[in-house]
């Protein structure tokens, strides 16, 4: 399954990523620029669609549910009861509460077609399969990002 990564090199943090995806998705962004607290290094904070997700076991509404054959997880409104607790048992930090539903909000790849992928004007997020992606560098972004983490987006 393909997913969203991050070429932090080359993030100039215009967040035009968040701003379309907002756009997408009423008021609501599932992808968060995050400034790693080891200096002026950016990462991102989105959903991967893990293989094994750790959201989909701490919801007790069942409502992160894996759709079509992709793989791509996504919150079905009708049985969220906006517990938060998918977000806790999130590792990237990617699981918002939209205030104004109540209920929770993720990336959902925006059908195949991520919109933050295409309003990125210079090339820093790609739409690939994760094997393209350096692991070590995915683990270092990520665990840079959890240690203290400073969110530029609400």
């Amino acid at each position: 399954m393909k997913t969203i990564d991050f070429d932090p090199s080359r993030c100039d943090r215009c967040v035009k990523c968040e701003a379309a995806c907002r756009e997408a998705h009423a008021g609501m962004s599932g992808i968060c620029l995050v400034a790693l607290t080891s200096g002026a290094a950016m990462s991102i904070a989105n959903c991967r669609h893990c293989d094994t997700p750790t959201c989909q076991l701490f919801c007790p509404a069942g409502a992160i549910q894996s759709t079509g054959a992709q793989g791509v997880l996504a919150v079905d409104t009708g049985r969220c009861i906006g517990c938060g607790m998918c977000a806790m048992g999130c590792p990237e930090g990617a699981i918002e509460l939209d205030s104004q539903r109540g209920l929770a909000f993720k990336c959902d790849l925006c059908g195949g077609d991520p919109r933050c992928v295409g309003a990125c004007p210079t090339g820093a997020l790609a739409y690939t399969s994760p094997g393209k992606v350096v692991a070590r560098q995915r683990r270092a972004h990520v665990w840079a990002a959890t240690v203290s983490p400073a969110r530029m987006c609400e």
